[in-house]
């Protein structure tokens, strides 16, 4: 496959080529997904890629919750993780994806990037929210609990 889109490359054209971790995605959490045809390792996708293209960048993605501090001059990325007890510096995060850069010319420098994806994330919140409403559990639950309600709501008035 890689061999046919090399030949369908114009010279020098940037081939721009992502693959699930297979240690991080499959190995690691017992996912099987049915629309992978094949997942890579690491150093399975460097060979593959370094059979048909002199110059390879690879970079490596991952989903996180996060929260970002910019700076006004764009520099270095600094990750860390932790919790409440302590926070340091994440020097061996794990990309549960590897996104590849891979050309017979110079590569472009790409620099690290964050998606913020509140929007998205509170999208689906809703959506998710008007599932479990539409629901006959929640329905019966909601008609069972109504009585309740009223009362709490009587007494919580008459303070």
């Amino acid at each position: 496959m890689i061999g046919a889109i090399k030949n369908v490359l114009k010279p020098g054209g940037l081939l721009i080529i992502s693959t699930p971790n297979k240690k991080t995605y499959s190995d690691n959490t017992g996912n099987k997904n049915p629309h992978h045809v094949k997942e890579l390792y690491e150093h399975e996708f460097l060979g593959l890629l370094n059979q048909y293209f002199r110059n390879i960048e690879l970079l490596k993605q991952q989903t996180t919750l996060s929260s970002l501090i910019t700076a006004p001059r764009q520099g270095n990325l600094t990750m860390y993780a932790g919790d409440y007890d302590a926070i340091n510096p994440a020097t061996d995060t794990e990309a549960l994806y590897f996104v590849a850069l891979a050309s017979d010319s110079i590569l472009p420098v790409i620099n690290s990037s964050l998606f913020n994806g509140q929007y998205v994330y509170e999208n689906v919140l809703r959506e998710r929210e008007r599932f479990v409403a539409g629901t006959v559990t929640y329905k019966v639950g909601h008609f069972i609990l109504y009585p309740f309600k009223l009362i709490r709501k009587l007494f919580n008035g008459k303070k």
